[in-house]
């Protein structure tokens, strides 16, 4: 993959090719979208100076909605089989999906949701449909942060 948007590149690198590629079509996409409101959209201008903070944001936001949201999925799922069946445990195929590796999987998500947390970016920031919804995000997102720093 081209290195254009690095933080893209950090966040699939890990991943099964295809996921990945799908990711960062996602992210190339966006991006011009947004490029083209932050150059012609007088109310989104000010994001010019946070460029790098939207590719940031964005990329955060591809991330959770393809990877964090299916781990959730996990989760939802090992706990509802679990507790309907009284097993210990998933099998799917030759993968044995376990309560420790549930217990893993929800640690990193709660390890995720305090680094969220940290920064006042919350889950609904990622839960847009369109670009010009996540514009309108980072319009909130900077409200909170301008009144975060007033508040101190």
């Amino acid at each position: 993959m081209p290195k254009e948007y690095p933080i893209i590149n950090i966040f699939t690198s890990q991943l099964p090719k295809e996921l990945a590629v799908r990711m960062y079509n996602e992210f190339q996409d966006r991006m011009k979208t947004v490029m083209w409101q932050v150059q012609n959209v007088e109310r989104y201008k000010f994001l010019n100076d946070h460029i790098k903070l939207v590719e940031d944001i964005l990329a955060l936001s591809i991330f959770h909605r393809r990877v964090v949201a299916s781990l959730d999925g996990a989760l939802t799922f090992f706990r509802t089989v679990t507790q309907m069946s009284g097993a210990t445990g998933i099998s799917i195929g030759k993968y044995e999906f376990t309560a420790e590796e549930k217990n893993k999987l929800l640690s990193l998500t709660i390890s995720y949701r305090q680094l969220l947390k940290k920064f006042l970016i919350t889950q609904d920031m990622f839960e847009f449909q369109d670009t010009r919804e996540f514009m309108r995000i980072l319009l909130r997102l900077k409200q909170l942060w301008e009144n975060a720093e007033t508040n101190e």
